[in-house]
C-alpha cells in the first residue's frame, strides 16, 4: 500500500521523492521550441509497484525537471489492475500541480487511462512536476471497505509513466545561477555534462576541469551527473540536452562566459585565459562564488583562488535535521546524516529521538537506521502526544561498516502506521493525522582517523585522506583518449558530491608510477607490474586494484572500463573488496575481498577505557598490597619457629631456652 506518499523501498534510487516547491500551474505558455520528450516510469525496475487499498487511498510523487524550464507538459499513461469486487461509484482521480485533470470510473479487471497536460508556465525555483492519485473505491460487501479489506485494492502496472518535454529561456544563464543551471535532468534520467577542450590537455587544464566538473556533480542529487569529454580538433558533437564547459588556455584577460546553444538551449559555460589561472575561472562554478556575480560575462581574475581548506574537527554529537508528514495509513520521515570517509566509528554509538504525533485512533512506530528496525512504539489514540527513543546502536562489525553505522551517508526513518477512524474510511484525512520529529534527535560517536588500508569499499579514501586530495597524484597515459578522460574526470566529480569536499589533486601524464597515493588509469597490455603483483587472474580491461606500499596507497585502474561504477551514480560501499572487476556501471564482480570485512575484526578502543583501566590498576594495587603483607606475616613466624633436634628434651617446633 503506497497511501499519500511515494514508495520507501530503495530511497535513493527511486524517482519519486520531493526536490522543491509545487507547480504551481499557470495559462497556456510557449516559449520557443521544446526538448525531446521523455518518459519516466511512476515506479523503477527495483521498486514496488504502486497499490492503492480501502475506500479511499492517495499516491502522490514528483517527477524531477531542469532548473532552467519555463514550460512543462506532457502526457499521463496509467495502466491498471482492479479487484474484482468493484462497483459504482469506485473512481479514480488524476491531479497534476494541484490541478484535477481527470476523473475515471474503476471497473474490476484492466483498465486505463491517459492525460494530457498543456504546456503551462513553470515559476522560477521550481525544479519537479507533482502527481497525485486518488482512488475512491466501493466493493460488493462494503460501500466504504477499511484499509485492509482484501477485495478493495487497485494495483498499477510498471508500464504506468508520466512523459514531459519543456522548453528553456532563450537567454544565456546567470552567472549567479551556476552550477545549477548546468543540470539537464529529467525524471529517472541522469544530466549530462560536456568537458570540451579547447587547446592540449595539460595538468593544469585537467586540475581547472576537475573542479568545474565537480562543483556541477554536487549540485545535483544523488544519481549524479554523466560526463564526456572532447578533445580539441575532434568531430565529438554535443548532444541533445547536454550542457558543456568549454576550457581554452590563450593569452588575454581571464573570462567566464555563459550562453546557450542548439534547438534544446542547452547552457554553455566558456572558461578562457592563460593556461595556469584557468583553476580560478573554474572556482566561479562554487555556490558561494556564483552567487556574488552578476550578468553572464565576468573577469575572473579578481575571484577567490581555489585552495583546499582545513577540515574541521568532527562532533562528538551529530545533531539531526527535523521532519513531518501528515496523513493517516503509512508515512515516513527520512532524517540523513554523514560520516565522513576519512573517519571510522567506533563502539558506543547512541540514538535519541523524540517527536510529536496525533494519532486520531492509534497506531504504530518504528523508527530504524540504515534500513535496520531499532526500535517500536504504540501510539495511542488522543491529542498529541509525545514519543521518545534512546537506543544504543549495534557496535561490532568490520572496520569499514561498524555495524548500525556506514561510512557516508546513513539515515534514521521514522515510519508511522497510523489507524483510519471509521468515520473516515472513504474520505480525505490529511490534517487528521501527523508527525512532527523535532531537532532534539542527535546520534553521539566515538570515531578516529580511519587507518590506511587497501580497499576500495570506502573510496575515495585514502586518496583523500588529507583535504583537498593533497598528496594525491592521478595519473593518465602521455595522450589521453576522450573515454579515459571522461572516466577520471566523471570518477573525481562524484567523490566530489559524496563527500562535499573540493577535490584537487595533483596530475600527471605519462612516466614512471607517481610516489605516494596515486590514482593510475593503464592502458590493457602497458600494466605496471609493481601494481599486479598480487592481482588473481588476468590483467585485462575493468580490473581495479589497490595495493598498499607501506603509507602509500595506489589503485590501478585498467582501461577507462575499470572506473565506470567510480563514474555513475557512485555511493560510497558501492564498490566492495580490494580487487574487483568492472562490468557495468551498476555492477563490480569482487576477486579479493577485504580481510576486515571478511573476518568482521573489531578494532578500535573500548569506550570509558581510562576509568576501566584505572580501576583495574587500583584492583590490581591493592591485591599487591594484601599478598605483600601475608607474606611478611608468614616470613615472621618462620623465623620464630625452632627447627627439629636429636637433643634428648629437645622438640620439635620447641622455642630454645637459655
Amino acid at each position: 500500500m503506497n497511501s499519500g506518499s511515494a514508495p520507501p523501498a530503495r530511497p535513493r534510487r527511486a524517482l519519486l521523492v520531493a526536490l522543491g516547491a509545487s507547480l504551481a500551474l499557470g495559462g497556456p505558455l510557449v516559449v520557443g521550441p521544446a526538448s525531446a520528450a521523455t518518459r519516466t516510469a511512476l515506479t523503477g525496475p527495483d521498486d514496488a509497484l504502486v497499490e492503492l487499498d480501502g475506500g479511499y487511498d492517495a499516491w502522490s510523487g514528483t517527477v524531477p525537471i531542469p532548473p532552467r524550464w519555463r514550460t512543462v507538459g506532457g502526457t499521463l499513461r496509467l495502466r491498471w489492475r482492479a479487484s474484482p469486487q468493484l462497483v459504482a461509484p469506485s473512481a479514480l482521480q488524476v491531479r497534476i500541480g494541484g490541478r484535477i485533470l481527470g476523473s475515471v470510473p474503476l471497473s474490476p479487471g484492466a483498465g486505463g487511462v491517459t492525460v494530457r497536460l498543456p504546456p503551462q508556465r513553470v515559476p522560477r525555483g521550481v525544479s519537479s512536476v507533482p502527481l497525485t492519485l486518488v482512488a475512491r473505491m466501493a466493493t460488493r460487501a462494503d460501500r466504504c471497505p477499511p484499509p485492509d479489506d482484501p477485495s478493495a485494492w487497485l494495483q498499477l502496472e510498471r508500464s504506468s509513466a508520466l512523459t514531459v518535454d519543456g522548453a528553456g529561456s532563450a537567454a544565456a544563464p546567470a552567472l549567479r545561477t551556476l552550477p545549477g543551471a548546468l543540470l539537464t535532468g529529467v525524471g529517472r534520467q541522469r544530466s549530462q555534462l560536456l568537458i570540451r577542450f579547447g587547446s592540449p590537455v595539460t595538468p593544469a587544464l585537467l586540475r581547472a576541469a576537475t573542479v568545474a566538473a565537480g562543483e556541477v556533480d554536487a549540485s545535483g542529487d544523488a544519481r549524479g551527473v554523466r560526463i564526456r569529454a572532447a578533445l580539441p580538433g575532434t568531430a565529438v558533437r554535443r548532444r541533445p540536452g547536454e550542457a558543456a564547459i568549454e576550457l581554452v588556455a590563450a593569452p588575454g584577460p581571464l573570462t567566464i562566459r555563459t550562453r546557450t546553444v542548439g534547438a534544446d538551449r542547452s547552457p554553455v559555460v566558456r572558461l578562457q585565459g592563460p593556461e595556469d589561472e584557468l583553476l580560478r575561472a573554474a572556482g566561479a562554478l562554487r555556490r558561494s562564488v556564483a552567487r556574488r556575480l552578476s550578468g553572464t560575462v565576468a573577469d575572473a581574475s579578481r575571484l577567490p583562488a581555489v585552495t583546499p581548506t582545513a577540515r574541521p574537527t568532527f562532533p562528538r554529537r551529530i545533531r539531526l535535521p527535523d521532519g513531518s508528514a501528515t496523513g493517516l495509513d503509512g508515512q515516513q520521515v527520512s532524517l540523513p546524516f554523514d560520516i565522513p570517509v576519512h573517519l571510522e566509528a567506533l563502539r558506543g554509538a547512541r540514538l535519541r529521538l523524540a517527536a510529536t504525533y496525533q494519532a486520531p485512533a492509534g497506531g504504530q512506530a518504528t523508527v530504524a537506521i540504515n534500513g535496520r528496525a531499532i526500535a517500536s512504539e504504540s501510539l495511542h489514540a488522543s491529542g498529541p502526544s509525545r514519543l521518545y527513543v534512546e537506543e544504543e546502536l549495534a557496535g561490532r562489525g568490520p572496520a569499514t561498516l561498524r555495524a548500525d553505522l556506514r561510512a557516508g551517508e546513513n539515515v534514521v526513518t521514522v515510519s508511522t502506521r497510523l489507524t483510519r477512524p471509521r468515520a473516515l474510511r472513504c474520505a480525505p484525512a490529511d490534517a487528521e493525522g501527523r508527525l512532527q520529529v523535532t531537532d532534539f534527535g542527535s546520534v553521539s560517536l566515538l570515531t578516529r582517523a580511519r587507518p590506511v588500508s587497501a580497499t576500495l569499499s570506502v573510496f575515495p579514501f585514502p586518496l583523500n585522506r588529507r583535504s583537498g586530495w593533497s598528496g594525491t597524484t592521478v595519473q593518465l597515459p602521455e595522450r589521453p583518449t576522450e573515454a579515459e578522460l571522461g572516466a577520471v574526470l566523471g570518477t573525481l566529480a562524484e567523490a566530489r558530491r559524496v563527500t562535499g569536499e573540493l577535490v584537487l589533486p595533483a596530475f600527471r601524464l605519462g612516466g614512471d608510477v607517481p610516489d605516494g597515493s596515486a590514482l593510475v588509469l593503464a592502458r590493457p597490455g602497458r600494466v605496471p607490474e609493481e601494481l599486479v603483483k598480487d592481482v588473481p587472474g588476468p590483467k585485462d580491461a575493468g580490473v581495479l586494484a589497490a595495493r598498499k606500499d607501506g603509507d602509500a596507497v595506489r589503485i590501478l585502474a585498467i582501461g577507462a572500463k575499470a572506473l565506470v561504477p567510480l563514474a555513475n551514480g557512485y555511493r560510497v560501499g558501492k564498490v566492495r573488496g580490494r580487487v574487483v572487476e568492472s562490468l557495468n556501471a551498476d555492477d563490480a564482480a569482487i576477486r579479493v575481498g577485504d580481510a576486515e570485512a571478511v573476518t568482521a575484526v573489531q578494532r578500535g578502543p573500548v569506550p570509558w577505557r581510562w576509568p576501566l583501566l584505572i580501576i583495574g590498576l587500583a584492583i590490581l594495587g591493592i591485591a599487591v598490597v594484601a599478598l605483600r603483607g601475608a607474606l611478611v606475616r608468614l616470613r615472621r613466624r618462620t623465623d620464630g619457629a625452632v627447627p627439629p633436634s636429636d637433643e634428648p628434651g629437645g622438640g620439635e617446633g620447641e622455642r630454645r631456652s637459655d
